[in-house]
């Protein structure tokens, strides 16, 4: 009785938005060009040509190529909008819920300090960032 439960249970674990280890960097570097690395993974782009469209907005913004305007403007060029995450204390929302509720699209989700790509169900980083909160994502219209 309390068998059929765990395995219930389990398979719901299971199913959640499902990590894919992606790390564009040339020199398999992970820290500080999460940006970088998931526009490579939204826009199917190598890391360089995801750096230099982030470093041209950058210049036209006067601002870093990781800043929340410069990648916000660059998105938004590309047809991409911005949606606030309503979390509670209750429920926060995790990049894993979020990847495991939107089976379907492209989306860049952002935390306080780290961007990743939600695509179709599965998320894309160089580390397991599934247990981080999410306080907005940007979406294709």
């Amino acid at each position: 009785m309390h068998f059929g439960f765990i395995v219930k249970v389990l398979f719901l674990f299971d199913n959640l938005g499902m990590y894919r280890k992606f790390n564009p960097n040339p020199l398999n570097r992970s820290v500080g060009d999460c940006t970088v690395r998931a526009m490579c993974a939204l826009f199917d782009t190598d890391w360089f040509t995801s750096y230099d469209a982030l470093t041209a907005e950058g210049r036209i913004l006067c601002d870093m190529p990781s800043a929340n305007a410069v990648f916000g403007s660059y998105l938004y060029s590309k047809g991409f909008n911005k949606r606030l995450v309503y979390n509670f204390p209750t429920h926060i929302i995790n990049i894993r819920e979020f990847a495991d509720t939107h089976p379907k699209g492209m989306y860049l989700l952002a935390t306080g300090s780290h961007v990743v790509t939600a695509i179709d169900g599965d998320y894309f980083d160089s580390w397991d960032s599934g247990e981080e909160a999410i306080i907005y994502y940007w979406e294709r219209s």
